[in-house]
């Protein structure tokens, strides 16, 4: 007779395959809608992104108010509904609802993930959290191969999705560490100001996401050239992911998170001063750094209520959201050559804040 999987076990594979799933999420988006246009015709791309971002928005912001029954199990239900909803979609409005209900389980897997990954691997929590967060690469690199091999048919892929979440359901099991506190928490004090830092370079990392091809195009460099800086700007940011397994056995996630930062700064300067190539790719790995040693940091200056866990999700999905917003107008009158100037100076002024406030941080932390 088979011995159970330990729990921790049980926690490593389901985390690890749930974030595999949601890392496929938004570069199947990229690939859909041109699809479901050719179908069903313009005007419901930009509105479908929306609804995913709402929905992650909305799961998040319910773990802040201390709802009951946000787990695991939930957000891997969630995310096999919503894409079968979106795989059996016969228009604009059935896969935008699709779209809706994965934010939702997208969100809340990435609250739940991140909180029990640092609460229940004890001191090799904070190496666990950039693990885990490193594998969401995977899924990013691995959707669009998989759906070009399959002909560009999306309902075996999304059906596949939902397979997945699906049977990870009865694999992994409840937190014996459940949270007691309910309701709203206490929005007033001073060091949740820290969610600045996290939201500013959650700017920048969508905005290299999104923009920082067509920047490339606009600075010269032709088509075949940016996908292969594409391609080795997400195995740099893969790359320095893994790392944090064995660096932050070594190093503070608050040095971490200022080298990203410092890092981000320089490698877009380099970008802007006439090296984009090598710029981007630095980038990558600059980037890759940032969420998952703040998403530590901040653990231990907020205390370990997950609700605080939460709202540093909140900031993050937040600037996923504003980012392209505030960005539009400026880049619309200075052109998108100018992108990777304007992050240089981005993180540049987010590196200074984060030095200066980071001391006052450390003084006025809760207790573990």
């Amino acid at each position: 007779m088979s011995r159970p999987l330990p729990s921790n076990m049980r926690l490593l594979i389901a985390g690890s395959l749930g974030f595999i799933l949601c890392g496929a999420i938004n570069p199947l988006y990229g690939l859909a809608i041109p699809i479901y246009r050719a179908e069903w015709g313009a005007g419901w791309g930009g509105t479908l992104l929306a609804f995913h971002g709402a929905g992650a928005l909305l799961a998040v912001a319910a773990g802040v108010f201390g709802l009951p029954h946000l787990t695991m199990r939930l957000s891997l239900g969630l995310l096999a509904a919503g894409s079968v909803i979106t795989a059996l979609g016969t228009g604009w409005p059935v896969v935008t609802l699709g779209a809706f209900v994965i934010g939702i389980g997208f969100g809340l897997t990435s609250a739940v993930v991140n909180r029990r990954f640092l609460s229940e691997f004890g001191e090799r929590g904070p190496g666990m959290v950039g693990l885990v967060n490193s594998v969401f690469g995977v899924g990013a690199i691995a959707a669009p191969l998989i759906l070009v091999g399959l002909g560009e048919r999306l309902l075996p892929v999304y059906l596949g999705l939902a397979v997945m979440a699906a049977i990870l359901i009865p694999v992994v099991q409840p937190s014996g560490r459940q949270a007691r506190a309910q309701g709203l928490p206490d929005l007033r004090q001073k060091r949740l100001a820290i969610l600045i830092f996290i939201h500013l370079a959650v700017i920048t990392e969508v905005a290299l996401f999104g923009l920082g091809p067509t920047s490339l195009l606009d600075m010269g460099l032709d088509s075949g050239a940016v996908a292969g800086l594409t391609s080795a700007f997400f195995g740099a940011f893969l790359a320095a992911r893994l790392s944090l397994f064995w660096v932050t056995r070594r190093i503070r996630a608050d040095q971490l998170f200022a080298l990203g930062l410092g890092g981000a700064a320089v490698a877009m300067g380099i970008a802007a001063a006439g090296a984009p190539a090598t710029g981007f790719i630095l980038a990558g790995a600059a980037v890759g750094l940032q969420f998952p040693t703040f998403y530590v940091w901040a653990s231990h200056i907020l205390g370990p209520d997950p609700r605080m866990g939460s709202a540093v999700l909140t900031a993050s999905i937040s600037g996923a959201i504003t980012g392209p917003a505030l960005l539009a107008p400026v880049l619309a009158a200075t052109g998108t050559g100018a992108l990777f100037a304007i992050l240089c100076g981005l993180m540049a002024a987010t590196l200074a804040g984060f030095l200066l406030m980071s001391p006052w941080a450390r003084r006025h932390a809760l207790p573990a």
